[in-house]
This record gives C-alpha cells, structure tokens and sequence, in this order.
C-alpha cells in the first residue's frame, strides 16, 4: 500500500496540489457494491480508455471532465486506466466559507471526515458503480452521485442541490374515513423542507400505521418526494373496523406528521347464533332465554342497527308470533324474548338479516302442558243387567290448554 500510495502521489501530484494544501490523507480500500443511479441534475462522462478526472462544483451543481479541479470544487474522481483504481477526493475547505463537504458515504459505508482535504482509493472494473453521497454546504444539503464504468466510458452522474430535511407536516389526506378493506378517497401527502422552508427532493418518507387492530392494508409504506418536497400514499383500510392514526416520517426529523383515519364498519355478511339455542318450554309459555344472534361484516367487526327478522312456521308448533324482529346493538347482537304457541312439538326459527342468504337457526321445543279439560270418548248411555257388565268401556280424553292429548295418567 506504501507503494501503491507513492505511486499515486506521483501521478497525481498536480491533482493534489490544486485541490489539497494539508498534508494529512486517509486511505481507505472498500468492498464494491453495485446501486442504482441517482436521479442525473449533472452528468459527466470520459472514455475509459484514458485515465481522466471528474471534478464537480457542489455549490451550483456542475462537474466537468478535468484533472486540474478549481478551488471551488470540492469533490472529484480521477481514473486510473492502467489499473482500473479511481481516488475519491473531497476536501471541507473551499473559497466560499462552509460550502466544502461535511460528511462522504462510499456504497453505503460512512468515511472518516476531517478538516481539509480527504482522500479514499477504491477500484473501478468494468460494469461496476460506486455511488458517493453525503452532506456539504455546513450540513444543509445533500449530494448523490453515482460513478459508473460501462460500455467504455467512466461517467459521474448525480445531484448536489437536495436540501437536508428539518420538517415534514400534513398538506392533504388528513381526517379520512372509508368502509373496511376499500381505498380511501384522498391520498395521505406530506411535505418536506428544509431549515429554510424550501421543498426537499428526492427524499424517502416512511408511513407508518397500527401494527394491530384497524390499521392499513399495509403497516408500512414509503414515497419519495417530488421537486416540490411533496410525497403521496394512496391507501387502503384493513379489514377492521376502527379508528387510528398513520405517522408519516422522513429521516433526520424527530417529528412526524400524522394522519387521523377512521376504517367503517362494513355491510352485513353474516348472522350466527351467540345463545338460545336448543330450548323447551311448556306450550303458551315463554322460553328461559332470549333468542340472541351477532351480526359481522365481512371483516368479523359487529354491525350496529341491523333488523334481524326471526321466522317461525306458520303452523304446527311454533312461536306466538310467526314474525318478530330486534335491532343489533354496537356490539352486533340483536336479542329477542320469545313465547310458544298452543301446539307442541320440536320446530326451528330461522334469524335472518339483509344482504346475507344464511340464517342462524334454533332448534326450539314446545312441550305438552297439563291437563285442562277432560270429554267422554264412548261409552255413555249404555244399560246393562244387574251384576254384569257393561257392553262398552267408559271412555274420557284428557287434553292440555292447546287442546293436545296427554299420554296415560291416573
């Protein structure tokens, strides 16, 4: 690496003199790894058949093709073409006070920044990126570029302009409200700016909502933000009902802007039996407990204010009234007191409510009551010898209320 580094010095000399008065340099070797561009704002390109520099002005963000940087360019990447190496320079200190950089990235790994100049060697093949970010301007605006070698030519592509995020707020999307599992009218939209007030681009932002309970379809989801700082999520209800709130925020910035959003109970999709199944009672009387039944949309949340209608049979055992109906309170259920008719025997009411083509059934028994009347059968106006008997048995039928007949009793 001695060798290496005198090597470079040598080559370099002119390079170094131009752009760097310290003597101190920090060498680092790093591992490539291969990015997607930024967004071009400069775009600067050589043949890699020559060895040749870029050096980019980050104040009005320019670059140009040269080994010889001015003293108001703070970054620049000169290639080797012989041995493929490239040397990312970037030095703190240039003409305009606090416009040098403040902080490098390479692929990725945060590089060790000091005052002055810097330098970091890195290898450059063929089909290969690098991709350079970080702050300058005293830590009040970003750089991306991307150093890319294909198809023969060395090109440093990229922006220095992006302001660095100190706020984001709600701009639009705010008190929202849907049915469950639907999209929600308006998007969910924040802006970004900097210390300045001025929009931030090209910046990530994060929502975020409720890990449980009524939520987004998706718990997390980012956009990036326009030239104007503006970043919009088009958002859809989970499938519980509810009400919550969705953070949305963007890197280096404590707060976050929040959106209040309500997810709607959704229309019934089904009816079932909570209690009051398999019951007896004596005819004409009323049964111990009501007929109850819960009523969920098609996220299993309960849905208020729904007419459940309970069907009897219309004759034979049954209730005393044929039709009745209740209303589903908040938490989905509907309960109704109910009283056999005069007939017994075993029968089903069937609950049902709108829009859903099941019902919920009870099995429901109407026992015989006690006796309440008792009429000759046969056997009456009968005459016989004395001491003998009778032709005809004597015949009586014992009925209940319902006029049912009563099995054997003495």
């Amino acid at each position: 690496m001695t060798n290496l580094l005198h090597n470079l010095k040598c080559n370099f000399k002119l390079f170094f003199s131009n752009i760097f008065t310290p003597p101190f340099f920090a060498i680092t070797f790093l591992s490539l790894i291969s990015a997607t561009p930024a967004a071009a704002a400069l775009s600067c390109d050589f043949p890699d058949s020559e060895g040749n520099g870029i050096a980019v002005n980050l104040t009005s963000d320019a670059c140009r093709v040269t080994r010889l940087p001015n003293n108001d360019e703070a970054l620049i990447t000169d290639f080797n073409a012989a041995t493929g190496d490239v040397v990312i320079a970037v030095n703190t200190d240039v003409p305009s006070a606090g416009l040098g950089v403040n902080t490098l990235s390479i692929d990725g790994t945060p590089q060790t920044i000091v005052a002055g100049p810097n330098i970091f060697l890195n290898s450059l093949p063929d089909n290969t990126t690098i991709t350079l970010t970080g702050t300058h301007n005293n830590n009040t605006e970003n750089f991306s570029f991307s150093l890319i070698r294909s198809g023969g030519t060395v090109t440093l592509s990229g922006s220095s302009s992006g302001g660095i995020p100190t706020a984001i707020f709600v701009t639009s999307g705010n008190n929202q409200n849907t049915e469950i599992s639907t999209s929600f009218s308006n998007p969910l939209v924040v802006t970004v700016t900097d210390s300045g007030g001025d929009p931030v681009a090209n910046e990530t932002v994060t929502f975020t909502a409720p890990a449980t309970g009524a939520s987004l379809s998706s718990v997390t989801q980012t956009a990036t933000t326009n030239a104007s700082g503006v970043a919009s999520l088009s958002a859809t209800a989970n499938a519980t009902s509810g009400s919550y709130v969705v953070e949305a925020s963007v890197g280096g910035v404590a707060a976050t802007a929040d959106f209040s959003l309500t997810n709607d109970t959704g229309a019934a999709a089904s009816i079932v039996v909570t209690c009051g199944n398999n019951q007896n009672t004596a005819i004409s009387s009323a049964f111990t407990n009501p007929l109850v039944v819960t009523v969920t949309d098609s996220g299993g949340n309960p849905v208020a204010s729904e007419t459940v209608t309970f069907t009897a049979p219309a004759t034979g055992a049954s209730l005393s009234s044929v039709t009745q109906t209740a209303t589903t309170n908040a938490s989905g259920v509907a309960s109704l007191s109910v009283t056999a008719n005069a007939t017994s025997g075993a029968y089903v009411v069937e609950a049902s409510v709108g829009g859903v083509a099941a019902t919920a059934d009870f099995s429901l028994i109407n026992n015989t009551g006690a006796a309440s009347a008792v009429s000759v059968t046969s056997g009456n106006n009968q005459s016989t010898a004395i001491s003998s008997a009778f032709t005809n048995p004597l015949v009586v039928t014992v009925t209940d209320s319902g006029g049912t007949l009563l099995p054997a009793r003495l």
